[in-house]
């Protein structure tokens, strides 16, 4: 550690007027941040440098716990950042590599760059986990692979579950712009911050930043494109599997939603008559504790994005619907067996009938012509059999949760803004990831082909893997790159064209071949990416429950089982 330390501020001292210093001989990189300095002993044999654990913000503890998180104090001692931090407190946690703590508001930078003047494209990463779980230190998220393609990756961590989102009175009542319930989505947003006034430093430019997430990464960027809060924080953006948030439970909790289950936590945990102050002075374990996540939907049974009226004024839909949303280029897609994950939280179908009277009582919550449900169900989810009505269970949890929400986010902002819009579907097996289902893309979307989900350790990556890896990566770094997955890499012309979406009234001029509705038509990643033929009907089904954005309000307290 000591030689370290002694090596970077030789570095310091002989090149104390750049801000990249990277010497491959003795394994040591150096970066001067606009808070302090930084080096890594981290660099791989294709010369990629791996900082990890660079502080974004002030570790939100004590009084800052429940508060926007702020930018970090400076530092005049340069920080080893050769491993990692620490991750933010969670439901689950055994898949991050360091220490779990409220100080855990750092980011991981991988960076083939050899010098501050490179100015290579940045994708930045915002994990899932149901905004309760995982973190950016998890290995399946190493960067290095997405490096090799000539960009920088950005891996961050947030703050989840009741640290990241708790929604009460009382946090209001202090705070000058009435903000609570959304601490989480700020972090991603002081993140971006950073990004923006740091990473040219690392041979980034900070004028080309993809925003990229799946699940409740994805669910965390639909709304940040839709806040009034959102300055120009990023240039293009890749929603996997998620958009706004929703469930079979409807729109993300309402204003009064998210205060009341802060009210009740508050009330069970300390009492009735509890101060915000006593409740920050609580051990992190006791409120990570008292506020688990059951597994079931997040969004009515934990502490999760909501609508604040500060960060998150309305439903994201909403604000797709009216093309307010930030008028930048977007990509999204989703798994094609995405109810893997969520057939637990399934429309009961212990038989036929049950399915039926469930299926048809939520729907018709709406207020919409009875004829016009029972046509759609009839059509789209049909249950004449026992095995029938498992099957449309499986189907329509998927949509409801992942699917539809993903498609709409793309049609409705093709359609409101003419932006370059691209929409997939993963459809991908092999022996080595035998099904397609939720987060299955993720270990393709980054090159690391490591068992994860459905793959088996037993069972090694094989030619259509690897292969399906380089598309996906080529794509995604295509589209970091120029805001198009076409280009400028065709892998020497073997990569097949993907079509721009275009929504049905949308006005995109992206110059390539268009899918969407009236083609009926998606492009498909799977062995090889191909454009298949596809019914949107589905999707455009359940989307006819919207009003102004949002789904019928009494499906929050509705049971689906």
């Amino acid at each position: 550690m000591r030689s370290s330390l002694l090596s970077a501020l030789s570095w310091l001292t002989q090149f104390s007027a750049a801000q990249f210093h990277v010497d491959l001989i003795n394994r040591i990189s150096v970066v001067k941040t606009t808070y302090g300095t930084v080096f890594t002993n981290n660099i791989t044999d294709t010369k990629i440098s791996v900082f990890k654990g660079i502080p974004y913000g002030r570790p939100p503890i004590g009084d800052l716990r429940w508060r926007s998180p702020l930018p970090p104090n400076p530092w005049l001692h340069p920080i080893n950042t050769t491993t990692s931090a620490t991750a933010c407190w969670g439901f689950i946690g055994a898949n991050t590599t360091a220490t779990t703590s409220e100080d855990c508001l750092f980011l991981n930078v991988w960076t083939p760059a050899q010098s501050d003047t490179n100015r290579l494209p940045v994708m930045v990463w915002v994990h899932g986990g149901g905004f309760n779980f995982d973190s950016g230190l998890n290995p399946l998220f190493d960067g290095v692979q997405l490096c090799r393609k000539g960009v920088i990756v950005v891996a961050i961590n947030y703050r989840l579950g009741n640290f990241g989102f708790l929604a009460h009175p009382a946090l209001d009542a202090e705070d000058s712009v009435g903000n609570s319930g959304n601490f989480g989505i700020q972090d991603i947003m002081l993140a971006l911050h950073w990004v923006r006034r740091n990473i040219d430093a690392f041979g980034g430019d900070s004028h080309n930043v993809m925003l990229f997430g799946e699940s409740a990464g994805a669910h965390a960027l639909g709304p940040l494109m839709a806040s009034p809060l959102n300055t120009n924080l990023f240039d293009k953006v890749m929603c996997s599997s998620g958009s706004f948030w929703d469930s079979e439970h409807g729109s993300m909790e309402n204003f009064d939603q998210s205060r009341q289950r802060g009210i009740d936590w508050a009330t069970s945990v300390a009492g009735p008559h509890t101060s915000i102050a006593e409740l920050r002075a609580l051990p992190a374990y006791v409120v990570q504790n008292t506020s688990m996540w059951s597994g079931l939907d997040p969004s009515v049974t934990s502490f999760s994005a909501n609508v604040d009226n500060y960060v998150i004024p309305q439903v994201p839909a909403a604000v797709f619907a009216t093309g307010k949303q930030a008028k930048i280029p977007f990509l999204s897609g989703f798994n094609a067996r995405e109810d893997t994950a969520f057939q637990q939280r399934g429309f009961d179908h212990s038989s036929a009938a049950a399915f039926n009277e469930r299926v048809f009582t939520w729907l018709n919550m709406s207020g919409n012509p009875e004829a016009m449900i029972r046509a759609g169900l009839d059509k789209y989810f049909p249950a004449t059999s026992d095995s029938q009505a498992n099957e449309s269970s499986n189907l329509l949890i998927g949509d409801v949760v992942i699917r539809e929400q993903t498609w709409e986010a793309a049609d409705l902002h093709e359609k409101t803004t003419g932006q370059p819009t691209w929409l997939y579907i993963f459809n991908f097996t092999s022996e080595f990831s035998p099904m397609p289902g939720h987060g299955q893309d993720m270990p393709f979307d980054f090159g690391n082909l490591k068992p994860f989900g459905f793959t088996s350790a037993n069972v090694q990556p094989g030619p259509d893997d690897k292969k399906m890896a380089e598309y996906m990566t080529t794509y995604f770094t295509n589209f970091a790159k120029t805001s198009n997955p076409n280009k400028p890499d065709n892998l020497g012309g073997s990569l097949p064209i993907w079509p721009a979406y275009k929504s049905s009234g949308g006005h995109s001029t992206v110059a390539e071949e268009s899918c969407g509705p009236k083609k009926k038509c998606i492009f498909e990643l799977a062995s090889p990416p191909s454009t298949q033929t596809f019914d949107y009907g589905r999707f455009q089904f359940i989307q006819e429950f919207r009003s102004n954005g949002a789904f019928p309000a009494d499906w929050h307290n509705f049971t689906v089982t």
